[in-house]
């Protein structure tokens, strides 16, 4: 039997990630009735469209991993620290390196402690 808390992990991952996928995919509108989003958009200095692909392709992403995760395929949690880690990269590019670090490190660290307790690491075996 799965563990509570890697249901709950791979269901957060999987909606977050789902919800992700609207919020990039409905960006231009978001932009367009937010000037202050707007300008800190464009002063990342990647293109609005390519900000839009990247955040749809991370959101599919990241819902395989979780889908994965509730399948308790063993590799799944290598692709999903991996897959993080390429966001952690883009998030340097975009944010900065402080805030970056700030969100990977806290929300990965607490999703890793839940994936890795001992009827976690059963589960993936």
């Amino acid at each position: 039997m799965r563990p509570r808390s890697v249901t709950i992990v791979g269901w957060w991952i999987l909606i977050t990630s789902l919800w992700g996928v609207y919020s990039s995919a409905t960006l231009p509108s978001t932009l367009a009735s937010n000037p202050l989003a707007m300008r800190m958009a464009l002063a990342s200095g990647i293109p609005i469209e390519l900000q839009q692909i990247i955040g749809v392709v991370n959101g599919f992403v990241l819902a395989f991993c979780a889908l994965t995760i509730l399948k308790g395929y063993w590799w799944s949690r290598l692709f999903f620290v991996g897959w993080s880690f390429v966001g952690f990269l883009f998030g340097i590019i975009q944010l900065g390196l402080l805030l970056a670090l700030f969100v990977f490190g806290l929300t990965i660290g607490v999703i890793l402690f839940f994936l890795s307790r001992p009827r976690a690491n059963e589960w993936f075996s």
